[in-house]
């Protein structure tokens, strides 16, 4: 079975290192036969320019002439770079569909794009490098605030992840952010450990049970520790000071997330290798 993944594929090198990353998260077979989306207009001028057809009709043409006119547009980027992107595309058997810098803007023509795909991959890098100027964060605000499907936000260079962490409230959407990650969770994560952490309110309690049986389906080894909502902020980033190493699995903490993303200087999540899945 496969699933619709949107990928912001910057104009360079890590491009390739986002996809081949991705790979070590989300399971192979996901990927194999998905959507990526080369979501341009945030590093240079948009791509609409580089196409004569002012209704961005491209049925037309591969989606490998696609990203090879993208890529070549960029000065930076030599003969080399251009056929690795592609054959890592063709690898995957990735369809690059192009989303225009105005529909970027347009937040209600992303927001509908996007609730038609499974899953948003963001490298860190892109988010970075946009907050050089105030049109680029607010594209990449755009992008992480209007998103209708979940968001995976991923170091573009490849690293070996360590530790995953499952935060659960008893809300709705803790659950079922860690039931959508199950998912779409890669083997190639097994050796990784996995840690579930409780809030304990009176609707945690009472799911408890259900969701540690839950998780055992899909992981047989994982830690379970409990925070008292009283302390629970301090004490549940004091367990994350101790790995600069994880992926954080998210549900009714987005907006938190979201707007530490969205910080210049001091951004926690953007520190390392710490990763973020949210719906």
């Amino acid at each position: 079975m496969s699933k619709n993944l949107l990928i912001l594929l910057e104009d360079n090198t890590n491009a390739e290192a986002l996809i081949e990353q991705s790979k070590t998260i989300v399971d192979s077979q996901f990927l194999k036969t998905s959507t990526g989306a080369f979501i341009d207009g945030i590093s240079h001028n948009g791509i609409d320019k580089l196409f004569l057809n002012e209704n961005h009709e491209l049925e037309n043409l591969e989606y490998s002439e696609i990203i090879e006119k993208v890529m070549r547009d960029n000065p930076l980027n030599d003969d080399k770079i251009v056929a690795s992107i592609i054959d890592k595309c063709t690898e995957l058997n990735l369809k690059i569909d192009v989303i225009f810098n105005q529909d970027i803007i347009n937040s209600n023509s992303f927001e509908h794009k996007s609730k038609y795909n499974d899953l948003f991959i963001i490298g860190k890098e892109a988010i970075e490098k946009n907050f050089k100027t105030e049109d680029g964060i607010s594209k990449i605000e755009n992008l992480l605030i209007d998103s209708k499907c979940p968001l995976l936000i991923l170091p573009s260079k490849k690293f070996d992840l360590k530790n995953i962490i499952l935060l659960f409230d008893g809300t709705a959407e803790s659950f079922d952010a860690i039931k959508l990650f199950t998912y779409l969770i890669s083997n190639q994560t097994k050796n990784a450990n996995v840690q579930l952490i409780i809030k304990t309110t009176p609707e945690a309690t009472k799911e408890e049970r259900l969701l540690i049986n839950y998780i055992k389906t899909y992981r047989l080894n994982f830690s379970v520790t409990r925070i008292d909502p009283d302390y629970y902020e301090e004490e549940l980033f004091n367990m994350l000071n101790q790995f600069d190493n994880f992926l954080l699995v998210a549900g009714s903490n987005r907006n938190d997330v979201i707007g530490d993303l969205l910080k210049k200087e001091e951004s926690y999540f953007m520190q390392g290798n710490r990763s973020v899945f949210m719906i």
